[in-house]
């Protein structure tokens, strides 16, 4: 999960305090998860995603762009290891942004999703996506919406698709005695779709034009209440500056109950378990994760399965990639989209974590997004001269 390191390297600075929210729903989640206040790193949560960001060399094969290995002699072949980006155009880039519920009571108000569209809709309009944006919509509108934007959008001349999906979220079993489970994104309306059941929508059955190109999916929700506690890594530096990792608290995450060095911290007490039909009573150490993934495809969540995702003015997770993709490095196609959310993955797991005076079993928790490829090919991004308008709530 996420980590803070000590050392000569630099731990999480504190800063004024803020309170985070969660994109879980009330009545699965414990009220004390409602508002914490948080403290950030360097970055924070509220700066602009048009910051420069400073980019972590991964040097492999594909982290560079095509102009720049062509120029290092590597194989003819290189072509065929990325993604054409030459179609008429970037392609469709929509977002659901779920913001104000039905049912107040059990889903509160999404408060600072808000800036999370907004940067999205730069960071893509930037990149020629044709971007979309469609607020507050129930779970079966979700679903049209999305099967629309598969069966009716010109995919035959574009690149790649993008889709982005904020609202609450949470787990489902599929029965009693049974690891696999779901993730659920709800509608406003407190009806719920799967994760699963958005991605399929775009796979080369339901949307033959997008075979073999690039589908990106990013969900910012809550997908489970456990709560990740990170690990204290103490790191010894050589004299080339190598960090040699020397010694790391264990810790232990299951459901009800989070164990780390000092020994067993009380959770469960303070999760709601009212008209809940999750099998709480079973402790599982490892669920299985059924992730669905069809060919070029990548799924990227804001959290690890049974985990919350946090929020402020804008989420860490969206906030966060969004200054990543901005990079110019990014933007100039010297840096791989793979490269890219990696980078995402670590900044959240470094910059971020919750604080809580009235709470200290609350203090320090951590979010570690998780990226699932089944990426053929590598993508490399470029900023477009020429953008197109935002839509809001409009199909082309």
């Amino acid at each position: 999960m996420g980590s803070t390191q000590e050392g000569n390297s630099t731990a999480v600075v504190s800063q004024p305090m803020h309170h985070d929210d969660t994109d879980g729903f009330r009545e699965k989640m414990k009220s004390t998860l409602k508002k914490i206040s948080c403290t950030s790193s360097t970055l924070s949560p509220t700066s602009s995603s048009s910051e420069p960001f400073d980019f972590v060399d991964i040097r492999t094969a594909l982290t560079t762009s095509v102009a720049q290995q062509k120029a290092q002699n590597v194989s003819p072949s290189l072509e065929n290891d990325v993604y054409s980006f030459t179609h008429l155009k970037t392609g469709l880039a929509i977002i659901i942004n779920n913001v104000h519920f039905n049912d107040p009571e059990h889903f509160e108000t999404r408060t600072g999703s808000d800036f999370d569209v907004a940067s999205l809709q730069n960071t893509f309009n930037n990149f020629g996506f044709e971007v979309q944006t469609h607020t507050d919509v129930t779970a079966s509108r979700i679903t049209w919406l999305l099967t629309q934007a598969a069966k009716e959008y010109d995919h035959a001349q574009a690149d790649c698709l993008v889709c982005v999906v904020l609202t609450h979220g949470y787990e489902s079993w599929v029965d009693k005695d049974c690891r696999k489970r779901f993730d659920l994104l709800f509608g406003v309306d407190g009806n719920s779709i799967t994760s699963k059941a958005v991605v399929e929508l775009f796979n080369d059955i339901h949307c033959p034009h997008l075979k073999g190109k690039p589908r990106l999916f990013f969900f910012q929700a809550c997908r489970g209440s456990r709560l990740d506690d990170g690990q204290i890594i103490e790191v010894a530096y050589t004299p080339r500056g190598t960090g040699v990792l020397i010694n790391s608290a264990s810790s232990l995450l299951q459901y009800g109950t989070t164990y780390n060095s000092t020994g067993p911290i009380n959770v469960s007490s303070k999760i709601s378990r009212t008209k809940s039909d999750l099998p709480w009573s079973h402790v599982r150490k490892m669920p299985i994760d059924t992730a669905v993934l069809y060919k070029d495809s990548i799924v990227m969540y804001a959290t690890p399965p049974g985990f919350p995702s946090w929020r402020r003015e804008g989420s860490w997770f969206i906030q966060s990639l969004c200054q990543v993709l901005d990079s110019p490095r990014v933007g100039s196609g010297q840096v791989s989209l793979l490269n890219a959310l990696t980078q995402v993955s670590g900044l959240v797991a470094r910059n971020y974590e919750t604080y809580s005076e009235e709470e200290p079993s609350l203090c320090k928790k951590k979010q570690q997004p998780v990226i699932y490829s089944s990426l053929v090919k590598d993508v490399f991004f470029k900023r477009k001269t020429t953008a197109f308008p935002k839509r809001i709530g409009t199909f082309v």
